[in-house]
């Protein structure tokens, strides 16, 4: 059984309270950044959050379709630091009926119910809170005989835009209290999720490129990494399927990670969202329940069909799990 650990750290490890203002030192690069355990953590802000977004909503044909099965769209495209990290970059799209966003949101967030839905954990702790949208964890990978566990430790962001859209976004951050392990240690480069209003439930788009390192071959993990986007995407339908009755029972008005809506600043296009309307034939306009919608940056995003898997390979599974 996965475990979500609740480790007891000091206060000043712990870092910021609810209710409590965050201490920001802003740097030479214009970053902001929160100080912690003897390390400046960056604090992401609207242009972070939309350097995401418009990577994650990309349409042009800089990915490649490998599965387009069930309204279920799985791309990748090379790595754009290919000395950093030569794994690929995995795109997914996917509808879920009658789920609302906030659910959706609410299922990915909430670290007592990760236990319940995400076999693959190991087990998942929080070490320190950076800010209101900002923290540090650490996740441990669960993986077969004969293949080593993976563990990251990664600090989190997320964003309510408007209480329909929303964002949580992860990148590998070393911490004192998140020292080496067994287990080989991974980096995230970027994981996330956008989701969006659709139709009568809500869609993700879930964009991840991590480097698992150890012995496994970076051409296997890119020839297997798309073969993991279905089998995450039943996962979370039955996650968020089961959300509502299980917080019920489970400490109901706990909700932290809900945060005030901080709509952008400028209007943004919802390029996959259209992209996915004109090859189904549906509406953009009413799948977001929106006319605020653009065209700009459309492309072909180029199709090259793959064998279907239903199940996750082990090595895809390494390269796309990030916590």
């Amino acid at each position: 059984m996965p475990v979500t650990v609740r480790k007891e750290f000091p206060p000043e490890v712990v870092g910021w309270t609810p209710g409590t203002e965050a201490t920001y030192t802003t740097k030479e690069d214009g970053k902001v950044y929160v100080h912690n355990s003897g390390r400046d953590y960056p604090i992401m802000q609207e242009e972070d959050f939309l350097k995401f977004r418009q990577f994650a909503d990309d349409a042009t044909a800089a990915w490649t379709l490998h599965h387009s099965k069930h309204n279920i769209f799985v791309w990748d495209r090379p790595s754009e630091n290919k000395v950093k990290c030569g794994v690929n970059i995995i795109k997914l799209f996917a509808e879920f009926p009658k789920i609302p966003p906030h659910v959706m949101y609410d299922t990915l967030h909430d670290p007592d119910y990760r236990p319940v839905w995400d076999s693959s954990m190991g087990e998942g702790y929080n070490i320190c809170h950076l800010d209101a949208n900002n923290d540090v964890g650490y996740y441990l990978l669960k993986l077969p005989p004969l293949v080593a566990n993976r563990d990251f430790c990664n600090e989190r962001s997320w964003r309510n835009v408007n209480e329909k859209e929303f964002i949580i976004m992860n990148h590998s951050e070393p911490h004192q209290m998140c020292p080496p392990t067994k287990a080989v240690r991974g980096d995230s480069i970027i994981s996330g999720f956008l989701i969006r209003p659709h139709l009568d439930g809500c869609s993700i788009t879930y964009v991840s490129q991590s480097d698992p390192k150890g012995w496994i071959p970076v051409s296997v993990l890119n020839a297997v990494i798309t073969s993991t986007g279905p089998s995450l995407v039943t996962k979370l339908k039955n996650a968020a399927g089961n959300y509502t009755a299980w917080k019920a029972k489970h400490n109901p008005d706990n909700r932290p990670w809900r945060t005030p809506p901080q709509p952008w600043s400028q209007p943004q296009p919802d390029n996959t969202i259209i992209w996915f309307a004109a090859k189904t034939g549906a509406s953009a306009d009413e799948i977001l329940g929106s006319s605020a919608l653009s065209s700009s940056n459309i492309g072909g995003m180029e199709e090259k069909p793959l064998p279907e898997t239903d199940d996750a390979d082990e090595a895809g599974q390494v390269a796309t799990t990030a916590g």
